[in-house]
């Protein structure tokens, strides 16, 4: 099986068929449908051509020759991670209405009942998202977007047109 069998070509304004050794990056937007897309995605795949990888830290790590050795990506990738570690890629996302996403994102955050428990191991590496998920523990949804840590406030805003900008300009970007 092949997957995808056509890209949109931006720079052509045309569908191509695709490469059939082509990486593709699934670009995962919390809170929009990626856990479900992505384990769709997974079966399409041998283990050994899926990248363990899912934040731009562990990415970072890898060698070229081991980010070849995969096929599929899939994470919480900044724009900059995907330009420059996965620039070729076919680049697969999903959106949603970002209230609904939001809010979505506040139920997950404020309740550690909800994280799985690889994310939990993931906190417990990153002291300053350790703090911030301390922190939103059990707040109300208007607590959680006013809340003071600079973490939530960047989650509370449209995090999905900050995820395609460079990182450059990403955070100067006032939502």
């Amino acid at each position: 099986m092949s997957f995808p069998k056509l890209v949109f070509d931006f720079k052509q304004g045309r569908y191509d068929e695709c490469d059939k050794r082509a990486s593709i990056l699934f670009h995962h937007i919390p809170k929009t449908a990626g856990s479900t897309f992505r384990a769709i995605l997974e079966s399409l795949f041998l283990n050994s051509e899926v990248c363990q990888a899912e934040i731009p830290e562990e990415l970072s790590v890898l060698t070229t020759q081991e980010l070849n050795r995969f096929r599929l990506f899939a994470g919480h990738f900044s724009y900059g991670a995907i330009s420059k570690y996965l620039d070729d890629a076919v680049w697969v996302t999903f959106l949603r209405n970002p209230v609904e996403r939001v809010v979505s994102l506040y139920y997950n955050h404020s309740d550690l009942k909800r994280v799985p428990d690889d994310w939990k191991k993931r906190l417990d590496e990153m002291p300053e998202w350790k703090k911030y998920m301390d922190d939103v523990q059990g707040v109300s949804l208007p607590e959680w977007i006013n809340h003071k840590n600079k973490t939530v406030n960047s989650f509370a805003c449209n995090r999905q047109t900050q995820a395609f900008l460079p990182d450059k300009i990403r955070r100067n970007v006032e939502d």
